[in-house]
């Protein structure tokens, strides 16, 4: 549950005035492979050598990107994750637009926002190859993906069951305490939708649809038009235009501080929207290329300060530096 619910009775707080009864630890984009998902783990400090959890009570929310993206370990991260929340994690997944692309293709619908399927993505959407083993034949060819025939073969599969089951936990937006966790770069009308109809709502509109056709023998055409449309505003990634000062006032009026995000690398910029601080925590970890050593991951402090290295080595001494001393300057003047 929410220690600060969004409500029409909820008034604008300064972040160091939020109680918050832990730390909160964020993980941006896995792109779907598993060495992102415990490199990042590690450099929080919340796992030890055998990759078991040591986080204790502390709260940790993934920001997506898991399933369909450029590696192929979507469902052993999702496992993995789950063997976590076993052992006392409190952990909440996001689905991003990559984890659509699969999403989409299970739910017979076209992909978010920006129509098509996840073939029109070729190797962004490779991690797509998983749902292979849930086909009667192995061809090693995305186009011979069959719905029908790997959707029912992950329900007769415990396994498969088991990753039916984590994709419908995953939610569309997270709010823990002042702070709003989602996918993509937050815009005008995802804001216009959090002030509108709420985090809550938001969540279980989405859940219930995606439960109603993977697990309860539902078809798409019994989906509401709402559910349609909170996939095309959060998960759309052809606009992420940040949302204006005058949406970052209104969110902050309902006691919302901070929004972090995955999606985008954008260097590390933090920006103050309405005097709301919005920053990305993704920086292509684990993406390929020459960002070896990059870690997309963050830590809301319970004074109210933020963490957000970009390397492994910033997580070590003061991490708080020149972004730290910005973000007070911007603290001291809402």
């Amino acid at each position: 549950m929410n220690t600060l619910q969004i409500t029409p009775e909820t008034k604008k707080i300064s972040p160091k005035e939020v109680f918050r009864s832990t730390e909160v630890m964020v993980i941006g984009d896995l792109h779907g492979n598993i060495d992102a998902l415990w490199g990042n783990l590690e450099s929080l400090g919340v796992i030890d050598d055998e990759q078991n959890w040591i986080g204790g009570g502390e709260k940790l929310v993934f920001l997506g990107d898991i399933l369909a993206d450029r590696s192929s370990d979507g469902f052993e991260i999702l496992h993995s994750i789950e063997s976590l929340q076993l052992q006392g994690a409190n952990i909440t997944v996001l689905v991003g637009n990559h984890d659509d692309f699969a999403i989409s293709f299970l739910l017979n619908k076209p992909v978010s926002g920006n129509g098509g399927t996840f073939l029109n993505y070729k190797e962004q959407a490779f991690g797509m190859i998983e749902f292979e083993k849930y086909m009667n034949k192995e061809y090693k060819n995305l186009e011979k993906l069959n719905r029908e025939e790997v959707l029912k073969n992950m329900k007769a599969s415990e396994e498969g069951q088991k990753t039916l089951q984590n994709i419908c936990n995953m939610k569309i937006i997270e709010q823990i305490d002042d702070t709003i966790f989602t996918h993509t770069d937050i815009t005008k009308a995802m804001a216009e939708m959090i002030l509108a109809f709420g985090v809550d709502r938001i969540n279980s509109v989405y859940q219930r649809g995606v439960r109603k056709v993977l697990l309860e023998e539902g078809s798409i055409e019994d989906l509401s038009e709402e559910f349609f449309q909170i996939n095309d505003i959060f998960l759309r990634t052809g606009n992420r235009e940040y949302m204006s000062n005058i949406h970052g006032k209104s969110l902050k009026e309902i006691g919302i501080n901070h929004v972090l995000h995955g999606h985008s690398d954008n260097g590390g910029k933090r920006f103050n929207i309405g005097g709301v601080f919005v920053a990305s925590v993704d920086h292509s970890a684990f993406k390929g290329g020459e960002k070896i050593d990059a870690r997309s991951i963050g830590v809301i402090r319970t004074d109210g300060n933020i963490d957000l290295p970009v390397t492994d080595k910033d997580m070590v001494g003061n991490v708080m530096t020149a972004i730290g001393k910005a973000w007070d300057r911007i603290k001291e003047s809402l």
